[in-house]
């Protein structure tokens, strides 16, 4: 870890905006994900999986934006 790669180095990036964003992403998946009959292990993984893609995702393009790129 002390080479870090492109992907960590993105990651690492968007930080900043996961910490401001992540919450909504959490609420709206555990809320949306209330009715699916799995077993609770597999929909914690299920939802993990979900808000980590999402949020993620969704901070690398705010970065994009340029009037936010600076704030964030």
């Amino acid at each position: 870890m002390n080479n870090p790669g492109s992907i960590t180095k993105t990651l690492s990036r968007s930080s900043y905006a996961v910490y401001l964003i992540h919450m909504i992403f959490v609420f709206g998946v555990i809320y949306l994900s209330k009715d699916i009959d799995l077993p609770l292990l597999a929909k914690y993984l299920l939802q993990v999986i979900v808000i980590t893609i999402s949020v993620w995702t969704v901070a690398h393009c705010l970065r994009k934006v340029p009037g936010l790129k600076r704030i964030l």
